[in-house]
């Protein structure tokens, strides 16, 4: 709904959904959260390295069972 809603308006992003709803850990009787990463085209959001794209900016996307949240690295152009 959130890419729909932001192309309307003419700007082109990607969404992610993060938190315990999409991960599965929510436990019945409590309201769990939903984290969003909204990412403009331009730039490349990677899960593995094979997804690097030349010419681009292009950010990592790191993961640490010691922090529970996403990392974003910056990787090179080219």
């Amino acid at each position: 709904m959130e890419m729909i809603a932001a192309q309307q308006r003419g700007i082109h992003v990607e969404c992610f959904h993060f938190g315990s709803q999409s991960e599965g850990t929510t436990i019945p009787g409590l309201q769990s959260d939903i984290d969003v990463l909204f990412s403009n085209i331009k730039a490349n959001i990677m899960r593995v390295w094979g997804d690097w794209k030349a010419g681009m900016v292009n950010l990592l996307m790191l993961n640490d069972d010691m922090i529970p949240q996403y990392l974003l690295q910056v990787i090179r152009k080219y």
